[in-house]
């Protein structure tokens, strides 16, 4: 159902796939998804012997850093933050998707299993919506929504599939 989920939201993708092109932004995307992935399994393995609110500055600082030279040196048109609302629009897509989706992730990743807990990141695209829709008046589409809409499904049916089998065994 996730993944159905997030085939819709590429949508705007097969454009570009189907003419042959690469579609660096979905790519993006999934890179950093699977290094979510990654880590989580990694993590799980080998918690961080630290506070949680440090680990996540230190992941999200390094990882601003590295995603800043890339778009520095791959991406055109410049980025450009030199109107406030766009520069409001960054920052709330910083802190409260990513900043606030890691603090829980820290604390599922360590109750739950991993699979669960990378299921949870998918609310980073709830957070991203509703500051499109907030700060930027940037609406989604209904392909965008159906997308939205069965991410969040998978991610409901997952916790009560999970509780439903804990009250069995």
């Amino acid at each position: 159902i996730g993944a159905l989920g997030l085939i819709l939201l590429s949508v705007a993708f097969w454009p570009v796939l189907l003419a042959g092109g690469v579609p660096w932004g979905l790519l993006y995307a999934l890179g950093a998804a699977i290094s979510w992935a990654l880590g989580t399994v990694y993590f799980k393995k080998r918690p961080i012997a630290a506070d949680p609110l440090a680990a996540i500055a230190w992941q999200v600082g390094v990882g601003a850093i590295v995603c800043t030279l890339a778009m520095l040196a791959f991406e055109t048109p410049r980025f450009d933050i030199s109107e406030p609302k766009r520069a409001f629009a960054l920052a709330y897509h910083i802190i409260l998707p990513q900043g606030l989706v890691y603090i829980v992730w820290f604390a599922l990743v360590d109750r739950v299993p991993a699979s669960t807990a990378a299921l949870g990141t998918l609310f980073i695209l709830f957070f991203g919506v509703i500051g499109a829709i907030l700060i930027l008046g940037d609406w989604p589409t209904p392909l965008d929504v159906a997308g939205l809409l069965l991410t969040l499904t998978a991610v409901g049916g997952d916790a009560l599939w999970r509780r439903n089998r804990l009250r069995v065994t």
